[in-house]
């Protein structure tokens, strides 16, 4: 054990010591693979687990869903016949409005809540929106309507500011769609038995509505972040796993290339090669993911290409046949 921890030392910076694993055990290369897509994953999985469901609220370009919700809920407090809540079961419960549009004091469109059966097409429902939906004689308009849409099972939520415009041919067909400023999908399952007219307490004032549908938002999240935040994962290490076969491959073409001034390295002996020297690129990306965030997601990639590269040519040269 002494003696392959010193080696995992050496060969962290050392492409020579990386060579010199081609031919240890198989399953030693393995452990320290497998360690290696773990520590890629960690940026990615601290970024997509930092993402919360309230963001849709507090964003600078939340579209006013701010004073949007905070009018819901006084709607749903004012109006005996409305309400809206999670059942003990995890289910969402709209009784008294199918559609309810709220504006502000000057009349202006806010946010348009709809309550929709599991036989409507949300897909359409989200078009019909975005579109800027008035009336059937008017169903697509420059402007597109912020909206909530609200299910059995899941809810959206979809805003657009105010510089956001569909743009029109001239008979008023949608030739592109506005782009919404947030979004959100959140699932009653994991926020039961809840009355979101009770948000609403006019002695508390705004700030405690505004903080109970924080905290309601970031709970009903939680089920999309985790299924999100798990496809993520699979897909960036299914990603990783064939870039490390793909430079053991290059690694391994590079020795045949020149193979007379070379030992001729196979896939196998490569793999190790490729799989000891993921270890440096694995820690360098968890820094560079922390630094910059935009990198997380091929900070890996990037590294452990540039330094398969190097050793590639390192593997090709006649020293590495001595060695």
């Amino acid at each position: 054990m002494k003696n392959f921890l010193k080696f995992i030392g050496g060969s962290l910076f050392s492409n020579y010591g990386v060579l010199d694993g081609k031919n240890r055990k198989f399953y030693q290369s393995l452990i320290v693979v497998v360690l290696s897509l773990i520590f890629a994953l960690i940026p990615i999985f601290s970024m997509q687990m930092g993402v919360k469901g309230s963001d849709v609220l507090t964003s600078q370009s939340n579209a006013s869903l701010d004073v949007s919700l905070n009018l819901f809920s006084k709607y749903l407090k004012d109006d005996a016949n409305a309400s809206f809540v999670t059942t003990t079961d995890g289910k969402f419960e709209v009784k008294g409005f199918k559609e309810k549009e709220l504006t502000d004091w000057q009349g202006n469109h806010l946010l348009t809540v709809y309550a929709f059966e599991s036989s409507e097409n949300v897909e359409e429902l989200m078009k019909k929106f975005t579109n800027g939906y008035i009336d059937e004689a008017h169903p697509t308009s420059v402007n597109p309507k912020s909206f909530m849409l609200i299910g059995e099972d899941v809810m959206y939520i979809y805003t657009f500011n105010g510089t956001a415009k569909n743009a029109l041919y001239e008979n008023g067909d949608i030739k592109e769609s506005a782009k919404s400023t947030e979004t959100f999908v959140g699932y009653a399952r994991t926020y039961k038995g809840v009355d979101f007219a009770s948000f609403y307490n006019e002695a508390e004032g705004y700030d405690y509505c505004y903080n109970k549908w924080v905290s309601a938002l970031n709970n009903l999240y939680k089920p999309y972040k985790t299924s999100t935040t798990l496809y993520s994962l699979s897909i960036y290490t299914l990603l990783n796993i064939v870039i490390v076969v793909t430079m053991s491959l290059i690694v391994m073409i590079l020795t045949r290339i020149r193979s007379g001034q070379c030992e001729k390295l196979t896939f196998v002996q490569s793999l190790n090669c490729v799989n000891y020297a993921s270890l440096c690129p694995s820690l360098i990306s968890i820094l560079l993911g922390f630094l910059i965030t935009a990198l997380a997601p091929v900070a890996f990639i990037l590294c452990l290409g540039i330094r398969c590269v190097f050793l590639g040519f390192k593997a090709s040269q006649p020293m590495a046949k001595v060695r």
